[in-house]
């Protein structure tokens, strides 16, 4: 089992943050339910925005797991166009032989959009009645395919050689803290020993009057 405080690492937050500033892309860390485990790094205001509102953040939340578990299907990155337009990209995190979450990163705008991506949930442009959405939209930066393609890989080299084997440790050894501690909650108790102690010498007692009565 993954505790809670493993993917609520600070490892976790550190390498998200790190990636962001490096590639300028956004990046969050989700658990297999879409929720955030880690926090929001680089997120356009549009994103923010978007993950502000009531009905528009259930869909956002959705897009990320959806974009995740195509992912997990094949373990490798998964390049997709999220709900409201715009390219994402997901890496499966699995710890221990578990998929926990994923990573995921991108709000970018391509600069050639005839690109064929896989489309998580249907595109709806439902927000763009929202002036200020919009206007917000117009300003995501954008990228070129191939960039988005070399940051995924190296994304997927970082999770795979650093955030899992450094994970993979942790949870060896809180499994390890956990054995120890049904160990020592196993152990003999002395008290047991002086029970048991008492009944056989009120047996034997008992047996040695049964003798003395038979003489």
């Amino acid at each position: 089992m993954i505790s809670a405080a493993t993917l609520n690492s600070e490892l976790i937050n550190k390498i998200a943050q790190d990636f962001a500033q490096a590639t300028s892309l956004a990046v969050v860390v989700v658990n297999i339910h879409g929720d955030e485990i880690s926090e929001l790094f680089n997120f356009t205001p549009f994103c923010q925005m978007m993950r502000q509102h009531p009905q528009l953040s259930t869909r956002c939340r959705m897009s990320d797991r959806c974009g995740g578990l195509e992912a997990s299907k094949s373990d490798q990155p998964c390049i997709y166009r999220c709900h409201a337009g715009l390219t994402d990209f997901s890496i499966p995190l699995v710890i221990a032989g578990h998929l926990v979450g994923f990573v995921l990163c991108g709000q970018v705008r391509l600069r050639n959009d005839d690109v064929d991506l896989v489309d998580i949930l249907n595109v709806d442009d439902c927000w763009q009645a929202d002036p200020e959405l919009l206007n917000e939209f117009r300003k995501v930066p954008e990228m070129d395919y191939s960039r988005v393609m070399a940051s995924a890989d190296l994304l997927k080299l970082i999770v795979e050689n650093c955030l899992k084997k450094q994970l993979n440790f942790v949870v060896i050894k809180e499994n390890k803290s956990r054995s120890d501690s049904v160990r020592q909650t196993r152990a003999p108790n002395p008290h047991d020993n002086t029970v048991i102690f008492a009944k056989f010498s009120v047996r034997l007692i008992r047996l040695r009057r049964r003798c003395i009565d038979s003489k």
